[in-house]
């Protein structure tokens, strides 16, 4: 087996006796596109290499395990680098590393864990799309989460998102294995928990309950909103048949139309005098069984 290396760029193997455990050899300093389509099982990437291009390990279904140094020089993991590798268990990520970008484990069916290095801040959209056995993952600096960045983790309980700025559209929507989840972060795009099927208690701290944000969320019973909320958009509780309570510990300032439709199961709300609704102009709770006991405070 030999190695093709065109300017410290890996852009090939070539030869029929590729090894299953394979090391990179120090001159490499990146890995070009589709270099790993063969047999190699455990790859031991090199102390100097820099870059993962785009699509570097694209559809290696052979490849179940990516090693890093602790000396490692890695600073970015290029679109698409890992996508659909199908039997990737394990990957260790070096403390060097400062951008992952989209796409870079979508369908990466078997991870379980993994642990975004301090230096990373951002997950682009769908890093970690139907990765569907991914349970945990610690990100303790990252402050952006993409769109669609972990729909379909199935693999997920509970959730706790205390240190985040932003969350894109649709980034939990569909994980159907999620529980509880516990949030704090000042601006959610629509969809966020989209059809979390077994979603059962929220506790969050936000400004705005944006648009479908649980919708379809049929098991959830309880939400609190620990913070003002200026406003609960169209369809942010839509279908969620479970829901019996939801606490505003601070208030909220607006309820727009069909927020809360078809929601079964509530009964009771507690709103302040300030709040803008119209029961009868709007249809916030459509849908739902018999009267609502509003009380306002």
């Amino acid at each position: 087996m030999n190695f093709t290396i065109k300017d410290t760029k890996l852009i090939g193997l070539e030869g029929d006796d590729i090894p299953e455990e394979l090391t990179l050899p120090e001159e490499v300093t990146s890995i070009g596109r589709y270099c790993f389509q063969n047999g190699v099982r455990k790859l031991y990437i090199n102390e100097n290499c820099e870059t993962l291009d785009e699509e570097a390990f694209v559809r290696a279904f052979c490849l179940e395990e990516v090693i890093f140094p602790k000396d490692s020089k890695c600073k970015k993991i290029g679109k698409k680098a890992f996508s659909e590798c199908i039997n990737l268990k394990r990957v260790v990520l070096p403390d060097s590393l400062e951008i992952i970008e989209s796409n870079a484990f979508e369908k990466c069916k078997q991870i379980t864990s993994i642990s975004i290095p301090k230096g990373v801040e951002r997950l682009e959209d769908f890093t970690f799309y139907r990765c569907n056995a991914l349970e945990s993952i610690d990100m303790p600096s990252v402050k952006h989460i993409g769109a669609s960045c972990f729909e379909m983790c199935y693999g997920f309980t509970s959730l706790c998102l205390t240190n985040v700025n932003k969350i894109k559209y649709g980034a939990f929507a569909f994980c159907n294995g999620l529980v509880s989840v516990s949030i704090r972060c000042e601006d959610i795009e629509d969809e966020v928990f989209y059809q979390c099927e077994k979603l059962r208690t929220v506790v969050i701290y936000a400004k705005e309950l944006t648009q479908n944000i649980f919708h379809n969320c049929n098991n959830l019973k309880m939400v609190f909103c620990m913070s003002e909320v200026d406003k609960i958009t169209s369809r942010a509780f839509m279908n969620c048949s479970s829901l019996e309570m939801i606490q505003f510990s601070k208030g909220v300032k607006e309820i727009e139309d069909e927020a809360f439709a078809n929601c079964t199961s509530l009964k009771k709300l507690k709103l302040p005098r300030s709040c803008k609704y119209d029961a009868e102009k709007i249809n916030a709770f459509y849908s739902t069984k018999g009267p609502i006991d509003i009380t306002l405070y």
